[in-house]
């Protein structure tokens, strides 16, 4: 089984509808650790807390990261969970919460954002968000890039339409220039505020084997720019992906 990184709890990629609506359903049920889904004799040595969603009803999930507005207008709403602790006898306690709560805890690890004293967690920055700041992973993509052409472009494996940009630029820069790709947490890549991103955001660092811009900017407009039907300008701007850099001299 596949978990998502950037969480404190294990959190399967089967939850991927979830994560990217910030919206668990009944019968979502998560652990703490990872060894829960291995054999459960030997998990329970490890495990500590259970959760298991009892409310909102189980919908019909909306198509995974369609727009950022759906997890931010989920994040107040309600959820009911049932936390077990595993490390005593104490009975399962039944709380009412909100999602966004819910998605913090899974997040950071730490039980007491449930505790309605608490301040109410903000929203996670996401792609939007992250763009106009991505200039501050140049300086560790350099290093890596070690004087290589590379293309930087944040990637939500959530979000459906980035995923897409992902699975046509991959092989598109592979198959007319040699490319490889590294894959780097915000941390790792130099974002200031990297603990405020969404957990499962990376930065795909594609770095080029050869090939001069206009060719490069070419064939990555080719997988990127799709114009509206009938639009006759040249609206394309690479910036709004990511950030392209030639070899360094």
């Amino acid at each position: 089984m596949e978990f998502f990184n950037g969480f404190s709890w294990a959190v399967p990629k089967v939850f991927s509808d979830a994560i990217a609506n910030c919206k668990f359903e009944e019968g979502d049920i998560l652990y703490n650790s990872q060894s829960a889904y291995k054999e459960w004799e030997k998990a329970l040595e490890s495990i500590r807390y259970c959760i298991k969603v009892k409310f909102p009803r189980r919908t019909l999930r909306v198509t995974k990261g369609k727009s950022e507005t759906v997890p931010l207008a989920n994040w107040n709403s309600e959820v009911k969970i049932e936390l077990k602790k595993f490390f005593d006898e104490s009975p399962i306690q039944l709380i009412k919460t909100t999602q966004g709560r819910l998605f913090s805890v899974l997040w950071k690890g730490d039980l007491e954002i449930l505790n309605e004293d608490k301040p109410d967690p903000s929203p996670p920055l996401f792609l939007k968000n992250i763009k106009k700041q991505l200039k501050e992973t140049v300086s560790e993509c350099e290093k890596i890039a070690n004087k290589r052409p590379y293309f930087i472009m944040a990637h939500d494996p959530t979000n459906e339409v980035s995923l897409q940009k992902h699975l046509r630029i991959f092989p598109a820069l592979s198959n007319n220039f040699g490319c490889e790709l590294f894959q780097l947490t915000p941390e790792d890549s130099g974002f200031k505020s990297w603990e405020k991103i969404f957990p499962v955001i990376c930065i795909n660092l594609y770095i080029i084997d050869k090939g001069g811009y206009n060719d490069i900017l070419k064939t990555l407009k080719k997988v990127l720019y799709n114009p509206s039907k009938g639009t006759t300008k040249d609206s394309f701007r690479l910036s709004t992906h990511g950030i392209l850099k030639l070899e360094q001299s």
